[in-house]
Formats: C-alpha cells, sequence, structure tokens
C-alpha cells in the first residue's frame, strides 16, 4: 500500500481495498462513464463535488457484484492499485496544496471538537 497524504484519499484507497480486496478489480460501465462526464459538465470546476460524484462513482461500481455485470457493457477494466498510483502521483504533483489542506483538515476538525465539547459543558 502506497502512503497517501491526504485523509480523503487514504479513507478512500481503504473503502475500495475492503470492497474488492488487494488483487480485485473495479468494472466501470459505460452508465459510470456518461455519469462522470455528466458531473463534469454540470460542476463547471468545482472541483469538490467532482471529486465526491468520482468517489461515489468508483464506491458503487465497487459494490457491484461480479454477477451483475454485463461484460459487453464494461468501459474499462480497473485495480484499486492503480488508482492508488494516480492519487499519489496527483499528490506529488500540488504537494504543497495537498499539505497545507491536510493541515487544514486536521487543524479545522480539532476546533470543531474543541468548540463542540466546550459548548456542551455549559
Amino acid at each position: 500500500m502506497i502512503w497517501l497524504l491526504h485523509p480523503s484519499h487514504r479513507k478512500f484507497i481503504k473503502i475500495l481495498y475492503k470492497k474488492v480486496g488487494h488483487n480485485g478489480y473495479i468494472a466501470l460501465t459505460n452508465d459510470d462513464r456518461n455519469i462522470f462526464v455528466n458531473l463534469w459538465q454540470k460542476n463547471n470546476y468545482n472541483s469538490e463535488k467532482i471529486h465526491q460524484g468520482a468517489y461515489k462513482i468508483f464506491i458503487n461500481a465497487a459494490n457491484r457484484r461480479r454477477e451483475e455485470i454485463n461484460h459487453a457493457e464494461v468501459y474499462i477494466y480497473i485495480k484499486v492499485k492503480q488508482i492508488e498510483v494516480e492519487l499519489r502521483g496527483t499528490e506529488l504533483r500540488n504537494f504543497f496544496r495537498v499539505i497545507v489542506n491536510t493541515l487544514l483538515y486536521f487543524a479545522i476538525k480539532f476546533l470543531t471538537r474543541y468548540i463542540r465539547k466546550n459548548h456542551t459543558k455549559r
């Protein structure tokens, strides 16, 4: 397993490995591809919604049972390892932004817990 920096990426890859195993693959159908293309067209560079939509597409594809897959409709077979390698490459290309976002993520998480804890005591 490659070391990913961003917590969302780690959680996403962990879920995919749990669903399909370390040697498993995900079959993306033409419907998944069309949903992804529509996602890009609808959200016009809103990266957060595109990320969430892509995660949802991959997790839905991982949840699909092998018996439900019509091999004539499959657009691509992809291994979780390939997704992990691609995420790691993206993190390395945008290293400073990933570090800042990760630190902000943990800072906000800490502050919300602190505020919630102090607010509930009163």
